[in-house]
């Protein structure tokens, strides 16, 4: 019974010797990171009256709430657009399978005549 030949593991100097050979096509350079604030994070409408009075905070909450009117009155209109648009298609799809579906049932019973007749003839 032959038992597998084990290898020891790879130093940490070997490990940077090989890193060391490693060959980048193009020097990168990377600006510098900017150190974030704390202040920087998104303002609330609360924090607007604090920084710009309420005067100016009652006018960007009514233009925000007007502007979110008309988006969802947009999107209403778009969303019952699209349902007539689908429900008509259904119509016209079902007219047309109505359609296909008596003119199958008249071939089959032309079909089953011509048979009778064939029948008929041997």
């Amino acid at each position: 019974m032959a038992l597998p030949q084990i290898k020891p593991k790879q130093s940490k100097e070997s490990n940077l010797a090989l890193l060391s050979q490693i060959h980048v096509s193009k020097n990168w350079k990377l600006p510098p990171r900017l150190p974030q604030r704390a202040n920087q994070q998104r303002k609330r409408p609360h924090q607007l009256q604090d920084e710009y009075g309420p005067e100016e905070n009652e006018e960007e909450l009514q233009k925000k709430k007007r502007q979110n009117r008309d988006a969802q009155r947009a999107y209403r209109e778009r969303k019952n657009n699209k349902l007539q648009v689908l429900e008509d298609t259904i119509e016209s799809l079902s007219k047309i399978v109505k359609n296909y579906e008596t003119k199958l049932s008249r071939l089959q019973n032309e079909l089953q005549e011509k048979d009778s007749e064939n029948h008929a003839l041997k």
